[in-house]
């Protein structure tokens, strides 16, 4: 008996150390992976993309997702709902954009382009994506999506040349209020799959 108390404790404990498997989505379903590329200047949200992003999808000349939102299921992986899946021998076109409030034009995209206007706050980010997916029989994988940036960050650096005067009276130099005259606070871009 005491035996097997030992085996049944050993059991307990060699099943509570081991590490569950991955969720790995294999339903025939579509969802994505992501891949950003990142600057030296790292945006939390963006670069996670866990709050999710908008997706605009064609299955061939069919539009599958309207502006749907991708979720982060909390692992690694992106699903939409309601869920679409993989045709066999289907040419796929998706195109993302983060932060998801930006939608894409339903009058000027088309299955290999995709346009959306935005408006540049100075202080959101936007990061886009367009990928090409050709579907054979066996593939249902996740459709990887190459999340790249759409705007730029402008920094200003200043350095003070009047340290001292000619008496050693050391000068102090303030710059404030430094504004950007006559950038764009819109604009429309246009994305495609390559």
């Amino acid at each position: 008996m005491k035996k097997l108390f030992i085996l049944a404790a050993a059991i307990v404990a060699f099943a509570s150390c081991s590490k569950e498997p991955e969720t790995v989505i294999n339903d025939g379903s579509i969802y994505f992976t992501n891949a950003l590329t990142t600057r030296a200047t790292t945006v939390t949200n963006a670069t996670s993309l866990k709050e999710g992003f908008n997706v605009l999808g064609y299955a061939k000349e069919t539009k599958i997702f309207d502006n749907k939102e991708a979720q982060f299921d909390g692992s690694k992986y992106w699903t939409i709902s309601p869920t679409q899946y993989w045709a066999d021998n289907t040419e796929y076109n998706f195109f993302a954009a983060y932060p998801a409030s930006n939608k894409f034009d339903d009058i000027t995209s088309t299955k290999d382009k995709a346009t959306l206007e935005f408006e540049n706050t100075g202080s959101s980010d936007l990061v886009l994506a367009g990928r090409k997916v050709e579907v054979a029989t066996k593939d249902r994988s996740a459709a990887r999506l190459v999340f790249k940036h759409a705007l730029s960050r402008v920094r200003f650096g200043f350095t003070n040349d009047y340290t001292s005067t000619e008496d050693g009276t050391e000068v102090k130099v303030t710059v404030s209020e430094v504004k950007l005259i006559g950038e764009n606070k819109s604009g429309t871009v246009s994305i495609t799959t390559t």
